[in-house]
């Protein structure tokens, strides 16, 4: 399935109401200076999308679940190049009729979604996307993908300094699947790292197939699974339709697969920050400073729970530190540097 022009479209369709207005501001708030189209019977600058003037590239839906598929079908017909599914109303709410309904309508053209909020692709400034966005526009940055639309907010508005190429929202995945965004990503060479917020891997060879390219093209993957409890697989299974598992054989096959997997958004961010900058580490080990003992106690009794050593510092580096340092700093590894040498 060729997402390219849903990710990177040149002219965009908007469908809805109060949801669809805020998709057209923030796109154009966020830079995208192609054409919009505003479709609606009452309100829109056209009636239907069979008025408008070419195929649109990528049509953001802010209808019902029954209206979404009516217009799935419609643009379809019309040779979109994707669409964006805001509906609820499909697998996670128990009606896996709608979902059927919803592959046949579409065909081979891509529909992110249902029950999804959207993309955002921040380097080229395309946002499809019904609530406010940031307006960071990196040249190279990290890839998120999140099953659910309050957490792909949620990263994106941390303050983490971490540059943000795409957030995406896939909602239930039910025809763009992760792997297929995951994939997409790969591909693009501005993406340097992936961070996924998943629910459930439905389609584990296709995950794993993804995970590998990601490998091979040398850009890490950080995921965050939720479900560990009874109660969070519960939860997931009515917020996008999606199973859970027994988690240590994920924790296995993540393993396996060369993906860190986090407890927390905050870890998520966070060693995106390192794979962004440094991709995967050359070995176990590092080096840690910091300007308190404090701060380097708390950080070697973290590191102790970790698979992360902390050698002596190299001979030659004992120079050009003491150089810098002075003669009344210890050298070690975690270093102290203390507070005296602050300017």
């Amino acid at each position: 399935m060729d997402l390219s022009r849903l990710l990177r479209p040149k002219n965009l369709a908007v469908l809805g109401g109060i949801w669809a207005d805020t998709v057209v501001q923030q796109a154009r708030r966020l830079g995208f200076d192609g054409p919009i189209w505003r479709v609606h019977p009452k309100r829109g600058d056209f009636r239907g999308l069979s008025d408008l003037p070419a195929a649109p590239d990528a049509v953001f839906l802010g209808v019902n679940a029954d209206t979404t598929l009516d217009l799935v079908q419609e643009a379809r017909a019309l040779n979109a190049g994707g669409v964006v599914g805001f509906a609820s109303g499909f697998a996670e709410s128990g009606a896996a009729n709608r979902d059927t309904a919803l592959r046949t309508a579409a065909g081979e053209m891509p529909v992110l979604g249902p029950n999804c909020y959207g993309i955002i692709n921040f380097f080229d400034g395309v946002s499809l996307f019904p609530d406010q966005v940031r307006c960071e526009r990196p040249q190279r940055g990290v890839a998120l993908i999140a099953q659910s639309g309050t957490v792909a907010l949620n990263m994106m508005y941390a303050e983490r300094s971490l540059p943000v190429g795409y957030l995406i929202a896939a909602g239930n995945a039910t025809l763009v699947t992760i792997p297929m965004l995951v994939e997409a990503m790969v591909a693009d060479p501005r993406v340097s790292a992936i961070g996924l917020y998943l629910e459930g891997i439905p389609d584990l060879q296709a995950f794993a197939q993804a995970a590998q390219t990601a490998w091979a093209a040398g850009k890490r993957i950080v995921l965050f699974k939720s479900g560990r409890s009874e109660a969070a697989k519960r939860t997931a299974q009515s917020h996008t339709g999606a199973l859970g598992g027994e988690e240590r054989y994920y924790d296995a096959l993540f393993a396996r697969l060369g993906i860190a997997r986090v407890e927390t958004l905050s870890e998520l961010l966070e060693t995106l920050k390192v794979a962004h900058g440094f991709g995967t580490l050359p070995s176990n080990d590092i080096a840690v400073c910091a300007p308190s003992g404090g701060d380097v106690a708390m950080a070697a009794d973290v590191i102790d729970g970790l698979p992360l050593r902390l050698p002596p510092l190299p001979n030659e580096l004992h120079a050009r530190l003491r150089a810098v340092l002075g003669d009344a700093i210890t050298l070690a590894n975690p270093l102290d540097f203390q507070t005296h040498t602050w300017h």
